[in-house]
């Protein structure tokens, strides 16, 4: 993962603060653990965010007439790639 230079050292601690347990669970090591909270939210935001993408990307090509072969082919990668491409175009 990539973090901004100027994140600090508490920040970093924050992502540490938890171990995991023969169980399976997690127990917090520290007192503060927002910054992993908050990195877990958001990876999952984006996970459903880009499940919704996909969906919608493959509702569209179903309702223009693709095969179901083909409409299964569309991936998560496709969605990334071509949001990297607008991005590129808008540089």
């Amino acid at each position: 993962m990539d973090f901004p230079r100027d994140y600090d050292e508490e920040y970093f601690e924050q992502l540490d603060g938890e171990e995991k347990h023969l169980d399976g669970s997690f127990h917090p090591i520290r007192t503060r653990v927002e910054a992993l909270d908050c990195r877990v939210y958001a990876l999952c935001a984006g996970d459903v965010w880009l499940d919704a993408q996909l969906e919608r990307v493959r509702r569209t090509y179903r309702d223009r007439g693709a095969s179901a072969v083909q409409v299964q082919q569309i991936t998560s990668r496709h969605i990334l790639e071509r949001i990297a491409a607008e991005y590129k175009v808008r540089e």
